[in-house]
């Protein structure tokens, strides 16, 4: 197959520098090294060379790229043809939401990508993409599938998620993974993606299908494209016993001083592509990547080893801390926000200093004014309920 024919990008490049630089964007679509022209050779080669199929109209692209890691050669992403063209996707026919969004500063283009991955179930699809749209976001929204789990799904929610520019990536047969080896498998899936793309993106937001929807657009002015932004859970790490077993696995020696720092969220990740790619190939050098077992926790254990160990600084990534929910909330069932009083809507939730409205909001299952508003104003009557709305207890599904 052509994937094996082709040279595996090694994960010692933690330092990948891109100097271009735009008026608004640091990635201009106009090639100006070497480095570029022979993405863009590739690129072509598989546009005009890789087979196309049209399945039920799900908006796909092409199937023929991806994993050049041993142990998971079985998978298949597609190689996105369209990439050069997401200026055209049009969002007007999407059936948007009728709450109305806070949005500060908004600036997002087609080359800002939100990246998500739907597994086992569409749990959420619809919240998700409603809402996005409902802010006026013009993100291109990209969801990793797997073969069995895209025929799953009912064709009216594939024709509401197209109509909301959903871009679907099918990876093929989804290898056997336990919990936390999935969590390490859909970064590898995100590397691939976005090591092969970087040239035609701008910023990314990565986040768990599962249980997130928007009040709000995340991409703003204030969302730099050289710096990683990671979300707070607004709780200490020795506060939770879960993180905290995490770090004495990976700091046995000197734990405890860990333990007063802020947690951050595994799941939700926005910054420019360039630093995300760089903290990811941090992350797969943490543990053997070709062998997803070889994890000792979860992802996020790592991640927050990562960010209070001083290795980004190491490597000279840039990054934030969003601990007032200017972008992202993580409520992992701690009560970090309230309501305007008297009005319960999405849009209107507001952080405790009652100025903040964050546009991005993880968790959201565990507030239950939240979740009552959501099907209030975004709920598809011919959808099925149980697969609209996250349960409260089904914690592994993103």
């Amino acid at each position: 197959m052509l994937r094996n024919n082709m040279k595996r990008i090694p994960l010692e490049r933690p330092d990948i520098e891109i100097t271009r630089k735009s008026k608004r964007y640091r990635r201009p679509l106009i090639p100006n090294d070497r480095k570029d022209y022979f993405l863009i050779l590739i690129l072509v080669f598989y546009i005009f060379f890789c087979p196309k199929y049209d399945d039920r109209n799900i908006r796909t692209s092409y199937e023929c790229f991806f994993v050049l890691l041993s142990d998971y050669n079985s998978v298949e992403i597609e190689n996105l043809d369209d990439m050069g063209k997401i200026n055209t996707l049009n969002y007007s026919k999407c059936s948007i939401c009728t709450f109305i969004a806070k949005n500060y500063a908004s600036n997002s283009g087609p080359e800002d990508v939100i990246l998500t991955i739907m597994m086992k179930s569409y749990t959420n699809l619809v919240a998700c993409v409603k809402s996005l749209r409902t802010t006026g976001s013009k993100a291109t929204f990209f969801v990793f599938t797997d073969s069995e789990t895209l025929s799953s799904v009912p064709q009216q929610v594939i024709d509401l998620a197209n109509h909301c520019g959903c871009i679907f990536v099918n990876i093929g047969v989804f290898p056997s993974l336990s919990n936390k080896e999935f969590w390490g498998f859909r970064y590898l899936l995100y590397d691939k993606f976005l090591v092969s793309h970087y040239i035609f993106i701008n910023r990314v937001l990565i986040i768990d299908l599962f249980d997130t929807i928007f009040q709000g657009d995340p991409f703003s002015k204030n969302t730099r494209d050289d710096k990683v932004y990671f979300s707070s859970e607004f709780q200490k790490i020795i506060k939770c016993y879960i993180n905290y077993d995490w770090i004495k696995v990976l700091a046995p020696n000197n734990y405890s001083e860990y333990g007063e720092k802020t947690i951050i969220n595994g799941g939700s990740l926005i910054g420019g592509a360039l630093p995300i790619i760089r903290l990811l190939r941090v992350f797969f050098s943490m543990f053997d990547y070709k062998n997803l077992s070889s994890m000792l926790v979860d992802d996020q254990g790592y991640m927050n080893y990562i960010l209070y160990s001083n290795i980004l600084e190491t490597h000279r990534i840039n990054y934030a801390i969003d601990e007032s929910g200017e972008i992202i909330v993580s409520l992992n069932k701690v009560l970090v926000w309230q309501r305007i009083p008297n009005d319960y809507t999405v849009g209107n939730f507001v952080m405790k200093d009652g100025f903040r409205h964050p546009p991005v909001v993880h968790q959201y299952k565990f507030d239950i004014a939240c979740r009552e508003s959501i099907i209030k104003h975004c709920y598809e009557p011919a959808f099925n309920m149980d697969l609209f709305l996250p349960n409260v207890d089904n914690y592994y599904l993103v």
